[in-house]
């Protein structure tokens, strides 16, 4: 081609694809058609390669070749050919193998592949295929490297464009997406929130919402009923209305911790509306986003009497086993000790604290390890597990001792072992001593007999320990729900007797009266004075039909227990009883008394018998004293009141807390003899002790117990 003619084809070609270069398509269809009329080939491709993308076709000439079965292998002649980056002349005979394969599967003699670069990146490249005219491919070949700079701009800026499209219409679609998402979550929250509603005004444990403070703002049905107020009464209230095992100082730090660690669990008191204290757990969560402590409140009232029981039944249970004559304990199905009683511990000579950390294996001798393992196998099984072993002392000597083990639930047994070792030593001295086999062998049989008649007698023994535990048992329960029986038809027989006595007293003080007003001036000396011994009569009578009526009361007045300040108490009876002590010196020396948990009632009660006897009774002192102190031993508190009275003789004290029961005259110390006995009462309805020393003359001091 002459370079005239080159040079306007070139210009004509260049103009139009700037003309074009908006349009990919037309471009395309434009530059193969162009590239058809400058070279005779078959087929002309143009394919393109992304970045992070597998190469394409772009374009092909003529169109009805996009048809082809074999669009692959064009596009994997294109891939191969993605590494040129100068123009490559390609034929089945002179290319790679891989290449040549393709040729020959296109049924392509000669190809021609034209990089395309723009900005010194490859785009892409344009594949002639299958050559049918070579005449002036040379001219041709320099017109397309000169443009294909241009046309590697023009298809990188189609693709960037396509690209760019692409991803607007991804990330409107993702946003019109997250848009809709969004308009869902709200809806489903809206749900949420009001199912969340619902759910937590029927859920069976409370529910409060409280501020920084610790006010109410939101509260559910259970948590209003649980204390006895109403929703609007609870949302005047906040939590320190309510809680009584902290102040309210602890509860604000307490408020203040859970603001800093976000949540916590414990348990406390709560106060009722009506008085009643409740246990409750209570699960917060402190939600910082809208500064507000979320609490579920769980009521374990009932759970706490059931685990006092169970701690109760436990304490019984092991000091049984601490009481038993017989090595005694406690193990697992693996024979690990986890109660032991101090028998066992004089047995072997180990203390508590070692043989705990042991097992049955421990201690068995290297001879009967596999005998002691059937046995724990026998236990797993059946329940039940019994044999003779030589069990090792601390100071290495052996014991032998029946061994009895008995599965009590779950995987716990109880088991206990009586020492037979004289027996066995017994036995040794009569094998030593065998004179002959036939002697041996009665000796041996004898002997035999003998053991399994103790064993059995020892069987036929326990069974009737059981059956008479059983039996006693039964009639414990029995001789008790009597016991409740009586006394509960002395109570109301006691009360009856009471009420029906005050009808005819009053009759007989009344007409006592009436007699005196009408015919005093009529009666003579004698006469007034058996009319004034029946009005006094009377006055006594009704006392003490009062005091009766109060005893009665104390055994069925249901008790309140909270925690009480004894020393205010005292205070309290000193005042109750301050009549008595006008005009008298006495000194007071009162201890500091410890908080006690009790009925403030009854043992205010207490306090005035005990403190009105001591006034009663030190009256013939020129000075009385009269002193109060506690002192603690083990768990109970010991609260003693002592005086400088008239005293008593102890071989009366058995009398002393019974009902009408006096030690002194009437005459002498005024009372009914229901005091003491109210005390009593009182004292072992709240788990204590009642009990008096004194000296006639010397003084007498009264105690009493309460649980710490």
């Amino acid at each position: 081609m002459e370079n005239k003619a080159f040079n306007q084809v070139y210009n004509d070609i260049l103009s139009k694809v700037l003309q074009l270069s908006e349009d990919p398509s037309q471009f395309a269809d434009y530059l193969t058609h162009q590239i058809r009329e400058l070279i005779g080939a078959r087929t002309i491709v143009i394919a393109v390669k992304a970045e992070s993308e597998p190469t394409r076709i772009f374009s092909v000439f003529p169109r009805r070749r996009t048809e082809w079965a074999n669009q692959d292998e064009v596009l994997q002649l294109a891939e191969l050919s993605g590494d040129f980056e100068k123009i490559q002349y390609l034929g089945q005979e002179t290319s790679g193998e891989a290449i040549a394969l393709l040729l020959k599967t296109l049924e392509i003699d000669k190809a021609i592949v034209i990089p395309l670069i723009a900005a010194n990146r490859k785009v892409g490249s344009i594949l002639l295929l299958d050559i049918l005219d070579e005449f002036g491919i040379e001219s041709v070949i320099d017109l397309l490297t000169r443009l294909s700079g241009v046309f590697a701009l023009v298809i990188r800026n189609s693709i960037l464009y396509q690209n760019m499209e692409n991803l607007v219409a991804t990330r409107t679609n993702e946003l019109r997406k997250k848009n809709n998402d969004l308009e869902e979550a709200l809806v489903q929250a809206e749900k949420s929130e009001m199912r969340t509603r619902d759910i937590l005004q029927t859920a069976m444990d409370g529910f409060w919402v409280a501020d920084l403070k610790g006010k109410f703002i939101e509260v559910n049905d259970v948590a209003c009923k649980k204390v006895g107020y109403t929703r609007k009464e609870m949302l005047k209230l906040g939590i320190f209305d309510l809680e009584i095992v902290e102040t309210a100082e602890q509860t604000q730090k307490h408020i203040q911790k859970i603001f800093e660690i976000g949540e916590d669990r414990f348990e406390t008191k709560h106060r009722c509306k009506n008085g009643q204290i409740i246990d409750v757990e209570l699960s917060v969560k402190f939600q910082s986003n809208q500064n507000l402590f979320v609490v579920f409140v769980h009521d374990i009232t009932e759970r706490k009497k059931a685990e006092k029981k169970i701690r109760d039944s436990e304490a019984k249970f092991r000091a049984y086993i601490e009481r038993a004559p017989v090595a005694v304990f406690v193990t697992n199905l693996e024979g690990q000790f986890l109660e032991i009683n101090p028998a066992i511990t004089s047995l072997l000579d180990y203390d508590v604290a070692t043989l705990k950390k042991m097992s049955i294996q421990n201690i068995v001798s290297e001879d009967d390890r596999d005998a002691i393992q059937r046995a724990l196998e026998n236990l797993r099984q059946s329940g039940y597990a019994e044999g003779e072993f030589q069990l090792k002392r601390i100071d290495g000597t052996s014991v032998w001792v029946l061994l009895n083990i008995n599965l009590i639930g779950g995987s716990i047994a109880l088991g206990y072992c009586r020492n037979i070792t004289e027996r066995k030593r017994a036995e040794e001295v009569l094998a030593k001593n065998k004179v002959s086999l036939q002697e041996a062998l009665e000796v041996s049989n004898r002997a035999r007999q003998s053991l399994l008649s103790v064993l059995e007698d020892q069987r036929a023994a326990e069974r009737e320990i059981q059956k008479l535990n059983a039996e006693l048992e039964q009639r414990v329960l029995q001789r008790t729900a009597q016991l409740e029986e009586v006394n509960k038809e002395l109570e109301s027989f006691s009360y009856s007797v009471s009420h029906d006595l005050r009808a005819p007293l009053r009759h007989i003080s009344g007409f006592a009266d009436m007699l005196a007003n009408d015919t005093n001036d009529q009666l003579s000396s004698k006469a007034q004075h058996y009319l004034h011994t029946i009005k006094d009569s009377a006055r006594k009578m009704g006392i003490l039909i009062d005091d009766l009526l109060s005893f009665s009361r104390t055994g069925r007045t249901e008790m309140r227990k909270t925690s009480i300040g004894m020393n205010q108490v005292v205070k309290d009876a000193i005042k109750q009883v301050e009549i008595s002590t006008k005009d008298r010196n006495i000194e007071w020396e009162i201890a500091n008394l410890p908080a006690a948990y009790g009925d403030y009632n009854l043992l205010l009660l207490v306090w005035i018998n005990l403190v009105d006897n001591a006034v009663k009774y030190t009256r013939k002192r020129e000075k009385a004293i009269i002193q109060i102190d506690c002192h603690k031993e083990k768990d109970e508190y010991i609260f003693r009141i002592c005086d400088n009275g008239a005293g008593f003789d102890m071989k009366y004290a058995q009398k002393l807390f019974g009902v009408f029961q006096r030690l002194h005259s009437s005459t002498e110390f005024e009372g009914t003899g229901i005091g003491l006995a109210n005390v009593r009462r009182i004292i072992l309805r709240h788990g204590g002790r009642t009990w008096a020393e004194a000296e006639p003359d010397k003084g007498a001091t009264f105690y009493f117990t309460l649980p710490c």
